[in-house]
């Protein structure tokens, strides 16, 4: 086996940690879906939460943040926040409050009051669902939205500090640069023509297709990047 898939081949203790990962997956599908009250599904939107929780879980392993002097960091954690807040209004996670229909058919708006309100009857990584509305402002934590982007935030952070440790040449900071804009571009494309409601998501599943297929290629693109040295 050649030294490049001898890198990514996992060990055995990993093969087994994710073999039970991927079966507590399926046993938490196969409980909602034998005790939710719920028709056909399709499976995509069952899929979806697991291929971002995984992936993101998986990056987050994979990639080492290189040591760098404590101002390095900081301001690196402090782009990664930011970035993380520009992916969660670009992707629907939180912006202006409006009225909208969750699955469990009731119509929230947005109310002068904080109102916190959890929905327990969603499938697997769609739930629980954190709907929090105050002072004209909602945010929807879908559980997966928030873990990918969450890695996502990371990935940037570990980028800016393998920069900033190496001399990395302008080839190779565009590609950062170009890596970290590809999921807020695709995932403000992807809200154009969907909603953070599910029962949206249900009638049309496309946005979601999209938007995972944009977080797949952003975290390829931040785990893999070119060397300067």
């Amino acid at each position: 086996m050649s030294t490049a898939l001898a890198r990514w081949r996992p060990d055995r203790t990993t093969a087994l940690l994710w073999a039970l990962v991927f079966n507590t997956e399926l046993a938490a599908v196969l409980a909602y879906l034998s005790a939710a009250p719920v028709g056909e599904v399709d499976p995509v939107l069952l899929a979806v939460p697991f291929v971002w929780i995984n992936v993101a879980a998986w990056a987050v392993l994979r990639v080492d943040a290189p040591a760098a002097p404590r101002r390095t960091r900081l301001t690196a954690a402090a782009v990664g926040v930011a970035y993380f807040a520009v992916l969660g209004y670009a992707g629907g996670v939180f912006g202006a409050s409006h009225s909208h229909v969750i699955s469990d058919g009731h119509t929230h708006a947005a109310a002068a009051l904080p109102t916190l309100d959890v929905h327990w009857l969603l499938p697997p990584g769609w739930g629980p669902l954190l709907d929090v509305s105050w002072a004209g402002y909602q945010a929807m934590l879908f559980p997966f939205k928030v873990i990918g982007y969450a890695a996502l935030a990371y990935l940037v952070y570990a980028t800016l500090l393998d920069a900033a440790t190496r001399a990395v040449t302008g080839v190779v900071g565009l590609f950062a640069c170009v890596s970290c804009a590809w999921p807020v571009l695709g995932s403000a494309v992807a809200a154009v023509f969907g909603s953070g409601s599910v029962v949206a998501a249900v009638a049309t599943q496309q946005p979601y297709r999209v938007s995972t297929l944009v977080f797949l290629s952003a975290v390829g693109l931040l785990v893999w990047r070119p060397r300067g040295d």
